[in-house]
């Protein structure tokens, strides 16, 4: 079972082997430190390794807003750009690649198509087989560019 939990500015985490006790399995939260990835091994006694994510080791900004997790990828909303985590290592998307404001606050996946929806500051974004596409109010209607939360039905 996974536990993902996103406190202030800290993302935990938590990989729970099946069987085990969940009040053994505690969180701990890390000052200062973006994200923070806690994996339990082993079948009896959890053992934890922690990870940090922050901007020394690729992540976007240490001020992250939203952590969308997608199989084996994890991604950061945060307020100098989005965050890929996948294979061992961050990848940066900004406006230069086509992201409609630099604050990302919010992110959706359509697991349809297994795009990934951004609400920034500037309009909405979809990532969607490596480009990106944004929407704003001057060319979709968009009722606002602020878009704080953004969801995907079906």
């Amino acid at each position: 079972m996974n536990v993902y939990l996103k406190i202030a500015n800290v993302l935990l985490t938590m990989a729970v082997p099946a069987g085990l006790l969940q009040a053994q399995a505690r969180p701990t939260v890390v000052h200062k430190a973006a994200a923070v990835s806690v994996k339990a091994q082993g079948p009896s006694m959890p053992r934890f390794r922690f990870e940090n994510f922050t901007t020394a080791n690729g992540l976007p900004d240490d001020h992250v807003f939203n952590v969308l997790v997608d199989r084996d990828r994890i991604w950061a909303a945060t307020e100098n750009g989005l965050g890929l985590y996948e294979d061992g290592k961050w990848k940066i998307y900004n406006t230069k690649d086509g992201l409609a404001h630099r604050a990302v606050l919010s992110l959706a996946l359509d697991k349809r198509t297994g795009d990934v929806w951004a609400g920034t500051m500037g309009g909405l974004s979809r990532v969607t087989g490596g480009r990106i596409d944004s929407f704003t109010q001057l060319n979709s209607g968009l009722s606002n560019d602020v878009v704080y939360g953004v969801s995907v039905e079906g």
